[in-house]
């Protein structure tokens, strides 16, 4: 929901039912709610099927998936005009973890996570 008051939310969505169309992975679009008017703002990237926004609206992470090998990535960005680049990995067949950001500090590169030990303020935070 936007927090100016303006009447433009953020909607990821699938152009594709096949795995092997490009618009199969999830693009991020700006819809405004009172007119039905989008546009995209953040294409799909390949494996990521979830995308994260900080609280002005600009789309900084995405979570992929490969499951033929049981691996995940992190995908960050600084702005919403960066490019995004993998800062974290995690092979589930070693029990590995990957720590997805819910929350961006304003103003900052830091992010929360849920971690399940005690060293998850600090997660996000070293990864980038």
């Amino acid at each position: 929901m936007p927090n100016d008051g303006s009447s433009e939310v953020l909607i990821s969505a699938q152009e594709s039912i096949y795995t092997n169309d490009d618009g199969f992975w999830p693009s991020v679009y700006r819809v405004d709610v009172t007119t039905g008017k989008s546009r995209k703002v953040v294409g799909g990237h390949g494996s990521v099927l979830n995308w994260f926004a900080d609280g002005d609206g600009n789309v900084r992470a995405g979570e992929g998936y490969v499951d033929d090998t049981r691996t995940s990535r992190l995908l960050y960005r600084t702005s919403d005009k960066g490019t995004f680049r993998t800062i974290d990995r995690a092979d589930y067949r070693k029990g590995e973890k990957l720590y997805a950001p819910f929350a961006f500090i304003k103003n900052t590169d830091h992010g929360y996570v849920i971690h399940d030990n005690d060293q998850a303020s600090q997660a996000f935070t070293n990864m980038i």
